[in-house]
């Protein structure tokens, strides 16, 4: 998933849980590893960021708390990138969303729950980050 960020920033900024595999999704060169104030956002996830400044911007406490929550919620390994003012997200959940196996049968009526279970997995992310709030974007 990729959003639209709220904030401006320069450097590429990365938060990957502890247990989101390694060899999946190789990290940004240059970034250097950051630890936060939030002892326990440190201890769940590791960031690394090219300018530390911009790992402290963009993680405030209330963000890394609604963070927190929505990996607790989520239950599964997941990676944030925010690269040029947009936020990819990345949750290894073990599913391929929007996708279905053609060979089986179909059943609607659980095509229809799986696709609302991917809708609610991104409208999650975008209302309890404030996705679409862009009270400090400013236009450069």
């Amino acid at each position: 998933m990729i959003f639209d960020f709220n904030k401006n920033f320069k450097s590429n900024v990365q938060v990957i849980s502890n247990d989101f595999i390694k060899r999946s999704l190789p990290r940004i060169k240059n970034n250097k590893k950051v630890k936060l104030e939030d002892i326990e956002f440190n201890k769940m996830f590791k960031i690394y960021s090219e300018i530390e400044h911009d790992a402290f911007y963009i993680l405030t406490p209330h963000f890394m708390e609604k963070i927190k929550k929505l990996y607790k919620e989520l239950d599964a390994p997941i990676k944030l990138t925010f690269m040029e003012n947009k936020l990819h997200v990345a949750v290894n959940n073990g599913e391929d969303s929007f996708e279905y196996n053609v060979l089986n049968p179909i059943n609607e009526e659980e095509i229809e729950q799986d696709i609302i279970k991917d809708i609610k997995l991104i409208t999650d992310f975008v209302n309890e980050l404030n996705l679409d709030n862009d009270l400090f974007k400013k236009e450069a």
